[in-house]
């Protein structure tokens, strides 16, 4: 990931919110109209760019393998495979965010096919919902948030470590940890609180309300996780599977993780240490990266307005480019405010706009 990515403010002054700006509730106020046809989850948008998705991962997966492949198209075929990965593993924000009566048997269907592979089931992303929460923003109860912006060497090194050890800690809590807990009531307690969440702050421990929502949906695919790394190392060990594929989707997963810890990095611009914040300091601490439609490749699934998402985290994420486009051409005066989250190659008010399906 080479672009360069400059605030479009001085260091320091883009997350503070001004006075002179419209707080959050004018901002939803003055921008809620632009976007109120907008926020309807498309059913055969999701489920056609997931099954797309995953049917890309794995064609072009096994091209990566194919030994009748030349070198070269084996590595491109291995980068399209990581890049449909990724895509597809980020529908994971996408249901953190889905009330339950939508899109039915979508989360299940994306858990089957992503999730539980990558050992990353979307019960352990509910605490997601905390980094939203006014009160708990940048605070040690928001598992996303870590005070990065005047450390950007120790964040560098903080996610880079993360990534690494990710795929061995998940395949220790869902191998060993988990079927010991179902025996085990305090190791129960202490893996519900500590070990459930997809977290990057260190302190952060899971007893949000969400928590009986999660429950209920990791009673299943905490199991089938467990029954699924199992499977494979037996399958590993009978020689059903090559280690030569096993490598290799390990690798393609902690490309992923490695990806997104670059997108997480340039998500905020993390200026907050622990102390609460009013909601229109938490958006103009978001960034929208407006590099234009070629961007989605590596913030995928609406993950590059995540200034807008934060504004209106109702929206689906088809929604996000056209929103994104009504609002930074409105002469709305919180329209202003909003063009101060965008990050482009030039000034925020030039505007480099494509729809993202």
């Amino acid at each position: 990931m080479n672009a360069p990515i400059h605030d479009p403010a001085p260091r320091g002054e883009a997350a503070q919110p001004s006075a002179a700006q419209p707080g959050a509730a004018q901002l939803n106020a003055q921008l809620k109209p632009l976007i109120g046809d907008l926020t309807e989850h498309r059913a055969l948008v999701y489920w056609g760019d997931l099954l797309a998705s995953m049917a890309l991962f794995w064609g072009a997966f096994a091209l990566s393998l194919a030994g009748a492949a030349g070198q070269g198209l084996r590595a491109a075929a291995f980068a399209v495979a990581v890049l449909a990965l990724y895509r597809a593993a980020t529908f994971m924000h996408e249901l953190a965010h889905l009330p339950q009566s939508r899109l039915p048997g979508f989360r299940w269907a994306w858990n089957l096919l992503c999730g539980i592979p990558i050992l990353l089931p979307s019960f352990l992303y509910y605490s997601h919902l905390n980094h939203h929460a006014t009160k708990l923003y940048a605070t040690v109860d928001d598992p996303e948030y870590l005070a990065f912006g005047p450390h950007p060497l120790k964040s560098w090194w903080t996610l880079l470590a993360g990534t690494v050890l990710s795929p061995l800690l998940l395949a220790l809590r869902f191998a060993v940890l988990a079927p010991l807990a179902w025996f085990v009531p305090p190791l129960r307690r202490w893996l519900d609180v500590h070990f459930s969440a997809v977290a990057i702050h260190p302190h952060f421990q899971d007893r949000t309300p969400q928590r009986a929502r999660r429950q209920k949906e990791q009673r299943i695919a905490e199991p089938l996780t467990a029954l699924y790394l199992w499977l494979a190392v037996g399958a590993c060990l009978a020689g059903l599977l090559p280690l030569q594929v096993v490598a290799a989707f390990v690798a393609c997963a902690l490309c992923v993780l490695l990806i997104n810890a670059v997108r997480t990095r340039y998500a905020h611009r993390y200026a907050y240490d622990g102390e609460s914040v009013s909601h229109s300091a938490q958006i103009e601490d978001s960034t929208t990266l407006d590099y234009g439609g070629w961007f989605a490749l590596l913030a995928p699934v609406g993950l590059r307005f995540h200034a807008l998402h934060h504004l209106f985290p109702h929206l689906p994420y088809h929604a996000l480019a056209t929103a994104h486009r009504r609002i930074v051409l409105s002469a709305l005066p919180a329209a202003e405010t909003y063009r101060r989250t965008c990050r482009n190659h030039s000034k925020p008010s030039v505007l480099v706009l494509s729809d993202e399906r």
